[in-house]
């Protein structure tokens, strides 16, 4: 529906739902959001069962799902460039690597083949961290399903600022790196990379923030709230 209609419609007819509420400061700028008062419900998600944490000798970062191929060329370049001491990988488990063909470090897993959602999860198995690289006007009015795929996979975070993405990973309950540019990300990267068997402990801590989140936000909490969306009160005759 478009603004005009939105504003306009009866509320007892309809229940608008937003997916954060940074959604909800994000759309005053669009329109009288208040004036429809909509239900803020995190994207209702069902989330895998814990699988046995990785054990690598080299840390391993992925890309998973649509991705941002542009940023992560860039990204990857410039991790290349700084001379990392230790081997790394960046997994592309996207539907979407064009322009990553040969670039250092990166392994793509299509090769223009559309993955299953089974085998992009297999694949995602034994990595570290996943890389989102969504940048500040992205994800503004929506919530990215990146971010509960990371949760649902129970993988630790490195992420530009974005609204979306800062909404779960919060100063009090942090479960990954905010950076605020791709060259903060590459120099966090290598720090991470030559690094990798000490920073274990820092990954384990967001690894146990991931289980308190995964409590607070799954399906199974929401539930009172998505039956007041799902209800609506009969008009007295």
């Amino acid at each position: 529906m478009e603004k005009n209609a939105i504003e306009k419609a009866p509320n007892h007819l309809y229940h608008y739902v937003v997916h954060g509420k940074y959604i909800v400061q994000n759309a005053r700028e669009y329109m009288d959001i208040d004036a429809i008062s909509p239900y803020v419900l995190i994207l209702p998600t069902y989330f895998s069962k814990e699988k046995t944490l990785p054990s690598n000798n080299f840390v391993k970062f992925a890309v998973f799902g649509y991705g941002n191929p542009g940023a992560l060329k860039i990204l990857a370049d410039e991790v290349h460039r700084r001379m990392p001491s230790r081997f790394y990988e960046i997994r592309v488990i996207s539907m979407d690597s064009r322009g990553l063909d040969n670039t250092y470090g990166l392994t793509c897993c299509s090769c223009g083949v559309v993955l299953s959602r089974q085998d992009m999860l297999y694949r995602a198995e034994d990595i570290d961290i996943f890389m989102i690289l969504y940048e500040k006007n992205r994800y503004g009015l929506s919530c990215s399903g990146s971010i509960m795929e990371a949760i649902s996979a129970m993988k630790p975070i490195i992420h530009l600022n974005n609204d979306c993405i800062n909404s779960f990973n919060t100063d009090d309950l942090p479960i990954g790196l905010c950076c605020k540019s791709l060259d903060e990300m590459a120099d966090k990267m290598v720090e991470i990379i030559n690094n990798y068997p000490s920073y274990r402990w820092e990954l384990d801590k967001f690894r146990a923030n991931l289980r308190v989140l995964r409590e607070r936000i799954g399906v199974e909490s929401q539930l009172e709230d998505i039956r007041d969306v799902l209800t609506f009160e009969k008009k007295e005759n």
